[in-house]
């Protein structure tokens, strides 16, 4: 009895010391073991995706390049996503699939528990589906020092390049060659459709470099942006707020 009184007086001070309500201190005293949902089924509440890629890329690249620099960025390690459709998103979809997270061991990937079934998407998920290099050197910031052409060229009256810039620049190119025009037209793909919560503020100079040059067919783009959308996964229901509602970013 003395052993069952002592716990609950633990118990309870252990409550008023995280004075933040008792759906907290319950989150704190679930821990869910390998294959639990991380979040248990009574705690799922409702939320809002915030997509920061909404402005139409797809229909901007293709409308703004002739059909030599379209079939030109084709050949590019980027040129299936220039025949893209546009993607219509299902927030509240994506909202139920993260709720359903399990817990398991492997902290490069991650798995959801979908019914009866556990289902995993990792590296060579991600690679199937975006069909972009997962391997090799993807260390951008060995391209900090390098010069950029195209950053003198079209930049060159530019203080603070951001993603904005480079979608204005793109979208009024004139006097460019094909070969520039699809180089940018890359730079405004990465920046504004596939690393949209990395590049929100100002585009680095490494990716500029990186960019202008030839390893630009070689660099692991895939691994790079394999790791920004895990962490983005991981963390987008971590520490939600029990008094202001939630907002998932992607």
């Amino acid at each position: 009895m003395k052993r069952k009184r002592d716990k609950v007086q633990r118990i309870s001070k252990a409550k008023k010391k995280t004075n933040v309500g008792d759906d907290h201190f319950e989150d704190q005293l679930f821990q869910p073991k390998d294959w639990d949902y991380i979040i248990h089924h009574d705690k799922w509440f409702a939320g809002k995706v915030n997509v920061f890629s909404t402005e139409m890329v797809i229909s901007n690249l293709y409308g703004n390049m002739s059909n030599d620099q379209i079939a030109l960025f084709r050949k590019t390690c980027f040129g299936p996503y220039v025949d893209m459709k546009e993607i219509s998103l299902q927030p509240q979809l994506i909202h139920q699939v993260l709720l359903r997270e399990v817990k398991q061991p492997n902290l490069d990937e991650t798995w959801f528990k979908i019914g009866e079934k556990c289902v995993r998407f990792s590296i060579h998920e991600f690679c199937l589906i975006t069909g972009l290099r997962c391997t090799g050197n993807d260390d951008c910031l060995k391209y900090q020092s390098r010069l950029s052409r195209i950053k003198d060229t079209y930049f060159r009256h530019v203080p603070n390049i951001t993603r904005s810039k480079v979608k204005d620049v793109f979208v009024n190119l004139k006097d460019a060659s094909d070969k520039d025009v699809v180089k940018i037209g890359v730079l405004y793909l990465i920046t504004s459709f596939l690393f949209t919560t990395s590049y929100k503020k100002l585009v680095d100079d490494s990716l500029m470099a990186l960019v202008d040059s030839d390893e630009m067919e070689t660099f692991a783009w895939g691994e790079e942006l394999y790791r920004i959308t895990l962490s983005s996964l991981k963390s987008a229901l971590r520490n939600k707020s029990l008094t202001e509602g939630w907002e998932e970013s992607f």
